[in-house]
């Protein structure tokens, strides 16, 4: 695929941010490992093909192409990516894709191409619509550490990892997906006993068969899935099946084993099963998506964990909006005996927006957790099993200035019941784009904490840029020092980072990062190496 060139690109962006066109902007609803949702769809006009582009204080962050649309929302791929895109940047269309008269062919399946999701061939010069896609990445990397302190603790990892999904298998809402990894950690010495000189290591998050999407009245997964709808379900090796209920309900529930959490291996000792019921409003701007769900977690007939899940989020386009998540455990048996009380609220997590003006965010998230028994804890000391409340505050605020300014605050606040004192931390940033140069972004960032037994400071300064309109490099400096409160030791450290990234050829691309560590904490190189193809 061909990138338009990025300075113009950005220059146009530019021009109608300053007109106040009343040009449509659609918001980041959520961001997974390979896909961008955006809170419109095909009734906002948008269609496969279109490319948008996400800004954030006149910076421009990401190019997205729309890869699927249902009726209010719309997953995208990446095209192009300098920054982190994160829930609430607002994406604009910059180009409309090419409506063709389809015609059929029952002779083959066409199977385009994508990046990282999905992306239509070119056939003879000619948009086709396939009965199959596919879309994915498959890369491999390696890591390297030249540990040159006299501990003497080198580490190399080569891995691989494949990304890879088909859908509309057999002309139908079918989706077959596959995310896995595979590494070896090379150790030039044992670091203790429990951890071995040298291993291989093979992850399989996700082998899935699914159908359906939202607007059909029937959905299933088959194989090991991740149980998105539920917030805190995470993996099961099973089967989940989901049914529309009367507008705007939806109803679904789960059951299968449990992979090994600590190496995703395949195991029949543990089973979860679980219901949820959804719902999902959208008019004129205004959003309520809410979910409850009971999920419960055994041992065989042991029971490991039971508890409720609620999560709500209420939003008004991108002015404002609320999220809330929490879980609830139910506790029977053993685990009544071990937590001493019958319902606990093990997690809260509240979190609100709003937007002042164009140029003024600001945003403020509290979360309140406590650790909670398993059928692998239950037998851990209570010295060792840390059941303090949790309470942490964050606000932020975030300031799109003239002349290509940015400033972004944050403020937060920790603390355990069991603690006298709180954790506090700080930290602003300031970025510049269109430095000397367009398309050269300069930024400073600056933190701090302080706990009742370190205090310590970091801050960094970066300079990156596209040296070519398919590669961004940038070099970072920084710092990081703390102070241990007991006998005030101090430390301190430095580095110097260089990162690249650029499509060579074809969806080809290459990335590469070096390191170089020095100061009190321990000095080293880093090196970081990846190939990889995006289909």
């Amino acid at each position: 695929m061909k990138f338009p060139n990025a300075s113009f690109v950005f220059l146009v962006l530019t021009i109608i941010f300053a007109m106040g066109e009343s040009q449509a902007a659609f918001r980041i609803k959520y961001i997974s490992s390979e896909f961008v949702y955006l809170d419109a769809g095909s009734a906002d006009s948008l269609m496969i093909g279109d490319k948008l582009t996400i800004m954030r204080k006149q910076v421009r962050i990401a190019d997205l192409e729309v890869a699927f649309t249902a009726q209010h929302s719309a997953s995208c791929k990446i095209l192009l990516s300098q920054a982190k895109i994160i829930a609430g940047d607002q994406a604009i269309v910059t180009a409309k894709a090419e409506q063709v008269e389809i015609k059929p062919d029952t002779t083959s399946m066409e199977m385009p191409f994508a990046t990282e999701i999905i992306e239509e061939a070119q056939v003879k010069k000619e948009r086709r619509s396939p009965s199959a896609i596919m879309s994915g990445s498959i890369a491999v990397q390696y890591y390297h550490f030249d540990d040159q302190s006299e501990s003497n603790m080198d580490f190399s990892q080569p891995s691989s990892r494949l990304n890879f999904r088909v859908r509309q298998l057999w002309g139908k809402e079918i989706t077959f997906k596959v995310r896995a990894r595979t590494y070896r950690n090379e150790r030039t010495r044992v670091y203790r006993s429990t951890v071995p000189q040298d291993e291989w290591k093979n992850r399989i998050y996700e082998l899935s068969i699914s159908y359906g999407n939202k607007e059909l009245p029937m959905n299933f997964k088959a194989g090991r899935i991740v149980v998105n709808e539920v917030s805190g379900a995470g993996f099961i090796d099973g089967l989940l099946i989901q049914k529309k209920l009367s507008n705007p309900f939806s109803g679904g529930v789960f059951a299968g084993t449990q992979p090994e959490w600590r190496n995703s291996k395949f195991q029949t000792s543990g089973r979860k099963f679980g219901g949820y019921l959804l719902y999902d409003w959208d008019k004129g701007g205004w959003r309520y998506e809410g979910a409850v769900a009971g999920v419960g977690e055994y041992h065989y007939a042991t029971i490991s964990r039971e508890y409720l899940c609620f999560q709500n989020e209420y939003s008004h386009q991108s002015k404002w909006g609320v999220f809330q998540s929490a879980e609830i455990d139910i506790n029977r048996n053993w685990r009544r005996d071990r937590a001493g009380e019958t319902i606990k609220l093990s997690n809260l997590y509240i979190s609100a927006r709003y937007r002042l003006s164009s140029n003024i965010l600001t945003a403020v998230s509290f979360d309140n957790r406590r650790n909670y028994w398993t059928y692998d804890t239950q037998t851990l000391a209570d010295s060792l099993f840390d059941d303090a409340m949790r309470q942490g505050l964050q606000t932020n605020l975030s300031l799109r200035l003239p002349w290509d300014l940015a400033v972004y605050g944050r403020y937060g606040y920790n603390k355990r019941e069991t603690e006298s004192d709180a954790t506090h931390s700080y930290s602003i940033s300031l970025s510049k784009n269109n430095l000397i140069l367009k398309g050269l972004r300069a930024s400073f960032q600056y933190s701090a904490f302080s706990s009742l037994i370190t205090d310590g400071h970091h801050w960094a300064a970066n300079l990156g840029g596209y040296l070519t309109k398919n590669g961004y490099s940038s070099v970072e400096y920084g710092s990081y020092a703390y102070e241990y409160q007991v006998d005030a030791t101090d430390r301190q450290y430095f580095w110097l980072r260089l990162d690249s990234q650029m499509e060579v050829y074809n969806r080809i691309y290459l990335q590469g990062q070096y390191e170089y560590d020095w100061g009190d904490v321990y000095s080293g190189k880093k090196v970081l190496m990846e190939i990889g193809y995006r289909f």
